[in-house]
């Protein structure tokens, strides 16, 4: 074959081509020109849902500039009725997964934006997200093989005896995922709560599709598995309210004016909620007897803090105020007493008379 046979055969193929990758060039050019060009106008427009799904059309105009450059290259070019057919075939595949990054996008960008105004989605919004996902593309992938011409009832059944098999080795991770999905329906917790589960206490600062972070008191990252928070006992400080309340124990001296006493822890508590911003606005602080301790008699101060985390250094504050005010009041807080019994004939009698003496 010379130069010019050749040339005349690979002819009617090179110009198709050479359309096809200026056009796919060309394309993406342009749709990376729109996308900027609609995220400008998105971010300049008070609608939050436009900002979000603007930058995600870049792939479904790529699919869509290739899809096109590629029925057009089969029609220029002098392809085979067989290569033909295929490329049809993969037209409606790329078609149907054109339509699903769409869809995932739109999805998606809902449920961000819902985030923020929904407590179920700012807490379990990345495990719904990734559920949402999953059964996109799910759905979308037995879409395509169904378009190519795949009989998908076999792979159905396959699937249904996979899943058993995997789901048997990944047990833990597929009980963390479904204990995520209950957190986000029943909100036992939300982002922002103050919670108390297995000897742990922190903040909880996000809800994955597998685990939890918790932030403790020392600033440290704790990661816990969803399905300890939906199994075990947990104790919530946020809920039902952040507004908590709390008492502050202190002991006098049994000859102390219990009505007096009473009286000054009512004071100081009320002179601490009115100046501390830790304190909860418009709370009457009371004080009441508890019991008749060891050496002293036990009061108990009711006050209250504007959350859980609050009440620390809002506790602090007290126990400093009130010890100044009893030294001032003259309230005497008593050391531990105990008194022995020595009876008579004992030795000890007499080391006490020396004592004494020697004293």
């Amino acid at each position: 074959m010379d130069w010019t046979e050749f040339w005349d055969r690979a002819l009617p193929w090179i110009w198709p081509s050479a359309i096809l990758i200026a056009w796919v060039a060309l394309g993406f050019f342009l749709g990376r020109r729109v996308v900027r060009f609609l995220t400008k106008r998105a971010e300049a427009s008070a609608n939050a849902y436009d900002d979000l799904i603007a930058p995600r059309l870049r792939r479904p105009l790529q699919l869509s500039v290739i899809l096109v450059g590629i029925n057009l290259w089969a029609q220029l070019a002098p392809v085979p009725v067989e290569v033909g057919n295929v490329v049809g075939v993969l037209s409606k595949a790329g078609i149907i997964i054109l339509v699903l990054l769409t869809v995932d996008a739109a999805i998606q960008s809902w449920m961000q934006v819902r985030s923020r105004s929904s407590r179920v989605m700012a807490t379990s919004g990345g495990v719904l997200r990734t559920t949402a996902r999953v059964v996109v593309f799910i759905i979308g992938t037995l879409m395509v093989l169904t378009a190519v011409g795949i009989d998908v009832t076999p792979l159905v059944a396959s699937l249904g005896v996979g899943s058993l098999a995997v789901g048997l080795a990944l047990q833990k991770t597929l009980e963390d995922f479904v204990a995520g999905l209950l957190l986000a329906a029943d909100q036992p917790v939300r982002i922002g709560d103050f919670v108390e589960v297995e000897g742990l206490a922190g903040t909880v600062l996000q809800i994955g599709w597998r685990s939890a972070r918790l932030e403790t008191r020392e600033r440290s990252h704790v990661i816990v598995p969803n399905s300890i928070l939906a199994q075990s006992r947990l104790v919530n400080r946020s809920r039902p309210e952040e507004q908590v309340e709390f008492v502050i124990e202190v002991g006098v001296h049994y000859d102390s004016d219990l009505e007096h006493v009473a009286k000054v822890c009512v004071e100081v508590a009320d002179a601490l909620h009115e100046r501390d911003p830790r304190a909860a606005p418009g709370y009457k602080p009371r004080a009441n007897v508890v019991s008749f301790g060891g050496s002293s008699i036990d009061f108990v101060v009711w006050c209250s803090a504007q959350r859980f985390l609050d009440h620390y250094g809002l506790k602090d504050a007290m126990m400093r105020a009130l010890r100044a005010r009893f030294a001032a009041e003259g309230i005497n807080i008593p050391y531990p007493i105990r008194t022995l019994d020595v009876p008579a004939g004992s030795p000890l009698l007499g080391l006490r008379e020396q004592l004494r003496s020697d004293g």
